[in-house]
């Protein structure tokens, strides 16, 4: 079993380490031991920002088993894929719940987008004692959004998490259009090492979780659970907990006959 790391950004480390797993075969087998099993371990890309695609890295993580562990000496194969298969599955949303204008100066930025205008300094309600731990343990880069397209002129801009502490801080330089107390910004692929590693610092309350799924991909996971043919594009959410059964019971709520139910259909919460 070996691990390159997390988030590794070389393919080519994978193939050195399955070429040092056949030493450490190879010497098992003079020492007289048979082993059957490879753990490749994990830190696959999962985010679509990645330096290096996954599909490069298995290229080179296959050709260098073919070599190294061809299947006609019937080692197993194993790997721990968990970044790749749930970074991308999370949207994280956070609001900014303060906000602060000062000069260049204060900030310590000799490279502000607009080196004439002001700094904006906005705090939002998670940070890195919460779903951002990920910047100090996982050595994560995150990329802010804003859910308005703008053609406003940017300003130097930095995002700070919600505690006392000065390291709360998740991006310190970032251009974005001013925004106000309220406004919402989102970061993409924050599925992995965020909130199963986040405190409640402060007395900062975890982020709530939803889930949303369109019809056509819950229709070919369950196919046998679809009770209705009068579905709308997109199920609703699913709170944390929910088992199928209990999502669709929900769901029939939802669509139901009565005012809460139709006010909900086309709401802007993704029903």
């Amino acid at each position: 079993s070996f691990h390159v790391g997390s988030g590794c950004e070389e393919a080519e480390a994978f193939a050195v380490a399955i070429q040092q797993a056949r030493n450490v075969f190879d010497l098992a087998i003079d020492m007289g031991f048979d082993m059957t099993l490879l753990d490749i371990g994990g830190g696959f890309p999962g985010q679509q920002s990645a330096p290096i695609p996954f599909s490069a890295i298995a290229s080179v993580v296959n050709e260098a088993l073919d070599q190294y562990f061809p299947a006609s000496e019937g080692v197993e194969i194993i790997a721990e894929p968990g970044r790749y298969f749930v970074a991308s599955a999370f949207t994280l949303t956070v609001n900014v719940i303060a906000k602060r204008v000062v000069t260049k100066e204060k900030t310590n930025d000799d490279d502000p987008v607009d080196t004439q205008g002001p700094v904006m300094m906005y705090y939002v309600n998670d940070g890195v004692y919460g779903s951002f731990n990920c910047l100090l343990f996982d050595h994560a880069k995150v990329e802010v959004s804003t859910l308005q397209e703008s053609d406003e002129r940017s300003y130097s801009s930095s995002i700070w998490g919600p505690t006392c502490d000065g390291l709360d801080c998740i991006l310190e330089d970032c251009p974005l259009p001013e925004l106000r107390v309220g406004h919402w910004l989102f970061f993409r692929d924050m599925g992995a090492y965020t909130m199963s590693a986040a405190s409640t610092f402060n007395g900062m309350p975890p982020p709530q979780k939803y889930y949303f799924c369109e019809q056509d991909q819950w229709n070919m996971v369950y196919p046998e659970r679809v009770r209705k043919s009068s579905y709308i594009q997109k199920i609703p959410f699913m709170m944390t907990g929910h088992l199928v059964d209990e999502a669709h019971d929900f769901a029939d709520e939802i669509f139901g006959t009565s005012p809460a139910a139709e006010a909900l259909v086309g709401s802007p919460y993704g029903f």
